[in-house]
């Protein structure tokens, strides 16, 4: 990475989640399940900025207790449940314009524990690699699928509101290249998703991989 680049983290944590009430802050193996997204932000050393969007203050108080650099306190408009990620972090970008001027941005889902610095990492060197890539996100294969990790986006593609799901982002060779192994891909939506993902996290554990 260029030493000029300049990159933020952005963690979209409302507190009204339905299907799992107070999602992001439950506690998983021992600690809020935020905090691994924001310790693994952190770890990979990218970013001069970590940023909890909230609507909640007992979220922004715990995302803070474990390493988030910035609250943004979100309105009620985008803590509603069908507005999308994508819009939050413009939301942020719009309200922390000049302040934290940034070249890439990151999306790092709150609920992604099996989610590794090494993998920011590489999802910044594939967009940094070619202009015309303006998002990539990590994926599952069988069946292929967002892994409800990350997504990264050059900045302007966040604040022009770009489709995060395009023929740059989704071309064969990048994706082959953003598949992460089936033992950490798991989108945290339901009780039995929570379930399978501590499994996964036990395994690792038990690997040493964490």
């Amino acid at each position: 990475m260029n030493a000029k680049t300049k990159n933020i983290a952005v963690i979209p944590a409302r507190g009204g989640s339905t299907r799992i009430p107070r999602k992001n802050i439950m506690p998983f193996h021992g600690k809020p399940i935020i905090a691994y997204s924001i310790e693994a932000a952190l770890k990979s050393c990218l970013f001069k900025a970590i940023i909890v969007s909230t609507d909640d203050e007992e979220i922004g108080e715990i995302a803070v207790e474990h390493g988030a650099t910035d609250l943004h306190l979100r309105s009620s408009e985008y803590a509603r449940n069908e507005v999308g990620t994508q819009a939050v972090v413009a939301n942020v970008l719009d309200a922390y314009d000049g302040l934290y001027p940034s070249d890439y941005t990151c999306c790092v889902y709150p609920t992604a524990p099996l989610m590794w610095a090494s993998d920011l990492r590489k999802g910044l060197r594939l967009l940094e690699s070619d202009p015309e890539i303006k998002f990539v996100f990590p994926v599952g294969l069988f069946p292929i699928r967002d892994a409800g990790a990350w997504y990264w986006g050059r900045t302007e593609a966040f604040t022009e509101r770009y489709p995060l799901v395009h023929p740059g982002s989704y071309s064969d060779p990048l994706i082959q290249k953003l598949v992460l192994p089936e033992e950490r891909v798991c989108d945290i939506n339901t009780i039995q998703d929570w379930a399978r993902a501590e499994m996964l996290y036990s395994e690792m554990l038990w690997r040493g991989a964490v």
